[in-house]
């Protein structure tokens, strides 16, 4: 990595949990329906997208989906200081009534930035999480709306974490995508990314990149194994792990697809960690998260 990216962190280690790896219906997605997935393979069983940042001062939630709560009592955090909402669809939000308790015990709205399209959607289907309906139930969030493109960042500060913000194409919508610290980026929820966007990451010289391969073939809305690895060949991050991973995506199919493939890539399973220095080097390889 270069020294001008490694100035370009805050300076701080902070961890990366994966808490959920899995497509908007998760796998498997009924009684038995494990589609081309191995049952028998305990990393194919995934909860919807979400993830945990944090520092020893700063703690940042990406979603709260239907399997949140669940979730974050797998994963050890003392509170929630801010949340990012990628994009509206249920499996990004349905659980962000779930987080009630902690505006509870913080005391506190929690901060939470999204798209102004986003926050728009949200308040018309979860308007009483914006807007207090009385005195026993509080707004839950303060929103700020973030407004970013796909050609240049938008950079957050939370704490001593920074999001390096960008938009990214989803089907009919957009989604956001960041780069935290410097080190490595999350795009969950993503295709065909513009030329641009991959120089923006490329230019970033990352650590790790966590991307959309949700399907093994073409789809109007996530990326496919084929465009992942193209885009991954571009980036150049030293580790790539490919995530949003639906029922067609079996652990150890993909696994070896990916094997032997540079730069390193391997496919995405619930609960994986991973560990910066304050250089935003990559310090702590893939692992599960302590329960």
């Amino acid at each position: 990595m270069s020294q001008h990216v490694k100035q370009s962190a805050l300076g701080v280690p902070f961890t990366f949990t994966l808490m959920g790896c899995g497509s908007s219906a998760g796998v498997p997605f009924g009684p038995g329906w494990w589609g081309a997935c191995d049952p028998d393979q305990p990393r194919n069983r995934r909860t919807r997208s979400a993830a945990l940042v944090q520092s020893a001062t700063t703690t940042v939630l990406i979603d709260a989906g239907p399997d949140i709560r669940q979730q974050l009592l797998d994963t050890p955090h003392e509170r929630i200081d801010h949340v990012f909402i990628t994009h509206e669809h249920s499996d990004h939000i349905a659980g962000l009534d779930d987080l009630r308790f902690y505006v509870y015990r913080q005391k506190k709205q929690i901060e939470v930035s999204m798209l102004a399209r986003t926050a728009e959607n949200l308040r018309r289907r979860m308007g009483y999480l914006f807007q207090a309906e009385s005195t026993l139930y509080p707004a839950l969030y303060n929103v700020t709306e973030r407004e970013i493109s796909d050609s240049a960042f938008t950079t957050v500060t939370i704490g001593d974490l920074r999001f390096d913000l960008f938009e990214q194409p989803h089907g009919d919508i957009t989604s956001i995508g960041m780069v935290i610290n410097g080190a490595m980026a999350y795009s969950t929820d993503c295709v065909d990314l513009a030329q641009s966007t991959l120089d923006l990451l490329a230019g970033q010289e990352l650590d790790l990149w966590i991307v959309d391969a949700a399907v093994p073939k073409q789809h109007y809305s996530h990326a496919n194994t084929e465009m992942t690895l193209a885009w991954t060949k571009q980036v150049k991050a030293k580790h790539n792990v490919f995530t949003h991973l639906g029922h067609n995506q079996d652990y150890q199919t993909l696994a070896d697809r990916l094997n032997g493939e540079e730069p390193y890539a391997e496919p995405a399973y619930d609960g994986m960690v991973f560990g910066f220095d304050a250089s935003g080097t990559m310090i702590q390889p893939a692992g599960t998260a302590a329960t």
